[in-house]
């Protein structure tokens, strides 16, 4: 807890804020329940970028009764591409409170959200992860160093990956 505070309120850690505020929320993880402090957690997240944060206010919103208010984080983490929040707003679609229009507008913005994703980094990430899996540091060490030390491009890096993943 020590080490979570002194990185969200002494370097305004952006993941230590929101768990943080998901702890306090909860009463997770071995901090005590303090629903005032984990909002203000996960208010402090949403207002940094935290998409997550935003879905558990929305979770937290949906809980107290104020589904307007829901209906809003959830539209607006769908939107920036967050899955979790396109569940809730089809089951809330179900429960009647929210129209099919209004649906599938928040379904294509999210689609859009997820396709701009999907880019070159991205997969090179995905790759990074699988090569780490494999446990081939020597692979690793040899590509990562020809890439930043500028002998290779983020395309060969990629076709680098690939080859090996094959």
């Amino acid at each position: 807890m020590e080490l979570l505070h002194h990185a969200a309120d002494d370097l305004g850690y952006l993941a230590a804020v929101a768990e943080l505020g998901r702890m306090y929320s909860y009463g997770d993880l071995g901090a005590p329940e303090d629903k005032t402090k984990g909002r203000k957690y996960l208010e402090d997240a949403v207002k940094m970028g935290d998409v997550s944060a935003r879905c558990t206010l929305a979770c937290i919103e949906d809980e107290n009764g104020n589904i307007k208010l829901a209906i809003r984080h959830w539209k607006l983490a769908a939107e920036a591409g967050h899955s979790f929040a396109t569940e809730k707003l089809w089951k809330t679609f179900y429960k009647g409170n929210i129209s099919k229009e209004t649906l599938e507008a928040i379904l294509r913005a999210h689609k859009e959200a997820c396709d701009a994703m999907n880019s070159e980094e991205r997969e090179r990430s995905d790759l990074l992860q699988k090569a780490m899996a494999d446990n081939n540091d020597v692979f690793l060490i040899g590509i990562l160093g020809s890439y930043y030390g500028g002998d290779i491009k983020a395309k060969e890096l990629n076709k680098a990956l690939k080859a090996h993943q094959g």
